[in-house]
């Protein structure tokens, strides 16, 4: 035998196991199931709170996130996430001082607001104040809301993002039925249908809405959101007798009360999927079909759990009304103030933490007793 085709002897049960893996994986599938669940958690926090059922598709990582929503319920923690992907600070005007936001949705907020949703007029103003200077950031822009009375605050308006959830689950079901329709194998199909029950039923618990609205409503108080002394953007919501407490939902971040029958239904949940688990691991036979359907559901997730949101997804109805651009900080807080009472003087402790002397200007004529802060 020659030297070539004794070396190609050699490597055959290597080729050969390389070949079974790559044609029909088994293995990894399990794997996959079991990670990922920090993106879960962030595509459930981003699409829950709807009466209807909630369309978080059946993807990789569910398995893993099913575990810690276990821990959390036993351990007396949220559903939604604990600390907000973005911090920021909350202020009002009755408060006198600002405190760090604890609610996952109120950093979304003003993440979003500050790349998707900001007026355009407040964008172009800040875009021609900074080429004036000429820096990449100075000043601030102050832009202004108010509680809309069109629609009730804490009851979400549904976007396109979260219609796209049922479609995606339709769309891996039809994957999911291809290897039934040409092999008779209905296996693939009964496995993602059942994912896809189990992701929907999590996904729509009712403890998802009592952590995301857990504030009083129907506020007269008005609320500055901000990154903090330094922000380029501090965005003004004024309550109106109709909006949410922000101040409330600001240090809802911390151990919520769990439902009654809640951890009970979560571990049943969790052993719900741990079978799914086990389910997928016995499959032998088009378990790329499965892996096709896995793949979409991460996509779908992913894009979901980073998505961009308007603030009435999250149950906060807005009116746009004014905005403020200046060079200096000083100057932006007193053009608030001189039009909307107190709004000025609860910013000062954001941006000026040593305190504003009373000489400063005109600052006297406007409410000397703001700024007496620090001194």
């Amino acid at each position: 035998m020659s030297p070539l085709l004794a070396l190609r002897a050699r490597d055959s049960p290597t080729s050969a196991s390389l070949r079974s893996q790559w044609s029909n994986p088994r293995d990894i599938l399990s794997l996959l199931l079991i990670v990922g669940g920090d993106v879960v958690h962030a595509a459930l926090a981003q699409q829950s709170g709807d009466v209807l059922p909630t369309p978080v598709v059946f993807s990789f990582g569910w398995v893993a996130y099913a575990f810690s929503a276990v821990l959390s319920v036993m351990g007396k923690d949220r559903f939604m996430p604990i600390n907000p992907d973005v911090s920021i600070e909350v202020a009002s005007t009755g408060m006198g001082y600002a405190r760090t936001n604890k609610s996952w949705i109120l950093g979304r907020l003003l993440r979003d607001f500050e790349t998707y949703w900001i007026p355009a007029e407040a964008k172009h103003g800040l875009e021609a104040m900074l080429k004036s200077v000429g820096c990449p950031k100075a000043g601030i822009c102050i832009s202004v809301f108010e509680a809309s009375s069109a629609a009730e605050a804490g009851v979400p308006k549904r976007d396109l993002y979260w219609y796209s959830g049922y479609a995606a689950a339709v769309f891996q079901l039809c994957i999911a039925i291809i290897p039934w329709a040409i092999r008779g194998d209905w296996m693939i199909f009964v496995i993602t249908a059942a994912g896809t029950i189990l992701a929907f039923t999590t996904a729509s618990l009712p403890q998802w809405r009592a952590e995301r609205w857990q504030c009083r409503r129907y506020t007269s108080k008005d609320f500055i959101l901000s990154r903090g002394n330094g922000s380029q953007h501090a965005l003004i919501i004024l309550g109106q007798g109709r909006g949410l407490d922000l101040e409330d939902l600001a240090g809802s971040g911390e151990a919520a009360e769990t439902m009654k029958g809640m951890a009970a239904v979560t571990t049943l949940l969790t052993a719900l999927w741990i079978a799914l688990l086990v389910t997928v691991s016995g499959i032998q036979e088009h378990t790329w079909f499965l892996v096709a359907v896995g793949a979409l559901g991460m996509f779908h997730t992913i894009v979901v759990a980073g998505a961009p949101r308007r603030p009435e997804w999250f149950g906060i109805h807005l009116v746009y009304r004014d905005f403020f651009v200046e060079k200096k900080v000083i100057e932006a807080l007193k053009a608030v103030e001189s039009k909307y009472a107190n709004v000025g003087k609860a910013m000062v402790p954001t941006f000026f933490p040593n305190g504003v002397r009373v000489e400063h200007e005109d600052w006297a004529s406007i409410g000397q007793t703001a700024f007496l802060w620090g001194q």
